[in-house]
């Protein structure tokens, strides 16, 4: 995999070039003076975004994409500061995580102030930011005392610089020069090439882009979660502790959903997309049952290989299908539908034709222009305005107030979707496999757990969108319920700070 690093100089006007190689060849983006607002919608498919903007000043901002099959969270952000803007997000990928850490100094890096953050990063780190410093160690013409502090903070740290005299700069006049900073951890060195591109893309910074071999041969894999062990482990760790928090029981379950996955990293081999657990072990069972047939010459030998085959084939043509309908459950998203066209062209199965797919006025629609002409005007008709809840907050609503049955809860939990779990590493599947026992343990009887956190959210809400208003009280004991959701809870502080 690769990282991509560039000043884009104001991403509103540049969007169209995410849609070119490099940006759709590498799997993170971290970008500098984004020039984005709080209000600026940004997506991209297969993307999760992390921004920083400034509030009361134009300019600035940065960026970090990753891509959506793995977790990251902030670790670290400073934006309001006008010489110093630092964003931090740890990436969790597979069986090890790693730090990118992405830095904007328009009037040139001050390493004091950065200093004992960057002497707490332990895990493998990648620093990308346009520093502003000039000095010939890394290409340029020119040294300045906060440069001559920089090299030597970094001549005694554990990072090295992947610079090389490729200028990354070119302004109005076509004067060069080497103020966009790329390191990473010593240790990572033999690992990663860099390479800065040859075209500016409408701003006055060269995209530079790094390769990690590491990714590169741990992306392909195979997860085996063990759910006996770890319902076990789980149950009787909540039935043994007494006061049940946030912080211990998502520490404890993570470790122990930790040490009973398994994470099999396939060969590097081109396996197709829909290539799944399954699909492996019997692959593998079918090579070493035809080694051994064909070695010993036996009857049984030779009924075992061809029942293996047999399942071989059905696992992959149940894989097969149910990645189609994946694909061809169109959804009611615009960004996917020159990715629908695509799959409805490229794909391999012989069972579905093109022509029997789009039925339209009774009739199937087999030209491609006009199923180009159907599809183009379904999506374009199609208005995704996003409408407020209509939510009751006057005081003689008897609704928000009301205790839920358990039985609720786990309908609720059991309709929840198995999503990519996130920094905990706790998934939605860990939660439906509890039994009654446990759930009771997440009754939250000490009221001053999930209220703390409810606050600080709605206290920030509440600040930002009704700048007019006050809170004078954000109490929530009055909320009495023997199972209490998280979600009322919210409501009636959201309620008491409103009606305050």
């Amino acid at each position: 995999m690769s990282f991509l690093q560039w000043n884009c100089r104001s991403l509103k006007n540049k969007k169209i070039w995410l849609h070119q190689p490099p940006f759709t060849t590498s799997e993170f983006w971290v970008f500098q003076e984004t020039f984005l607002k709080a209000d600026d919608r940004l997506s991209f498919p297969n993307k999760i975004f992390f921004r920083t903007h400034r509030n009361n000043r134009t300019g600035g901002g940065l960026l970090i994409g990753i891509p959506t099959n793995m977790s990251g969270r902030v670790i670290f952000e400073n934006s309001q500061d006008p010489n110093l803007e630092i964003l931090a997000i740890e990436i969790r990928s597979n069986a090890f995580s790693f730090t990118i850490v992405n830095i904007y100094a328009p009037h040139g890096l001050d390493i004091t102030q950065v200093q004992p953050f960057f002497s707490t990063l332990k895990t493998p780190t990648f620093i990308f930011g346009d520093f502003n410093l000039h000095h010939p160690f890394w290409g340029g013409k020119t040294s300045t005392p906060k440069s001559e502090e920089f090299l030597d903070w970094l001549n005694q740290s554990h990072f090295s610089i992947l610079n090389t005299s490729t200028p990354t700069h070119i302004t109005h006049n076509f004067t060069s020069s080497v103020i966009d900073l790329t390191l990473c951890s010593a240790a990572l060195l033999n690992e990663v090439c860099c390479y800065v591109s040859d075209c500016t893309f409408e701003s006055d910074h060269l995209p530079i882009v790094v390769s990690w071999s590491k990714l590169a041969n741990a992306s392909k894999y195979l997860k085996t979660i063990y759910w006996n062990p770890i319902l076990r482990d789980s149950n009787t760790f909540l039935q043994s502790i007494a006061d049940p928090t946030v912080e211990i029981v998502t520490e404890k379950i993570s470790h122990t959903i930790n040490i009973n996955t398994k994470n099999q990293i396939l060969p590097n081999n081109e396996y197709p997309p829909w290539w799944n657990i399954a699909c492996n072990n019997f692959c593998h069972l079918k090579k070493i049952m035809w080694k051994k047939a064909r070695n010993s010459v036996s009857v049984p030998d030779w009924i075992r290989y061809k029942k293996y085959r047999s399942k071989l084939k059905y696992h992959i043509k149940r894989a097969k299908q149910k990645y189609w309908e994946n694909i061809s459950d169109i959804p009611r998203n615009p960004k996917l539908f020159f990715r629908i066209l695509n799959k409805l062209t490229n794909h391999n199965d012989p069972d579905i034709k093109n022509s029997n797919i789009l039925f339209h006025n009774n009739r199937y629609i087999s030209d491609p222009k006009q199923q180009s002409n159907l599809l183009a005007n379904y999506f374009s008709a199609q208005h995704f305005r996003s409408e407020p809840i209509p939510l009751d907050y006057s005081i003689d609503n008897k609704f928000l107030n009301k205790n839920i049955e358990l039985w609720e809860l786990q309908k609720s939990i059991q309709k929840m979707r198995n999503t990519t779990p996130g920094a905990d590493n706790i998934p939605a599947a860990w939660f439906k496999k509890l039994d009654e026992s446990s759930l009771l343990k997440f009754s939250f009887q000490n009221k001053e757990n999930p209220v703390s956190l409810i606050v600080n959210d709605f206290s920030d809400c509440i600040k930002r969108f009704f700048s007019d208003h006050y809170i004078i009280a954000t109490d929530a004991s009055k909320v009495t319920s023997q199972l209490q959701s998280p979600a009322f809870l919210a409501i009636k502080v959201f309620h008491i700070a409103l009606t305050q």
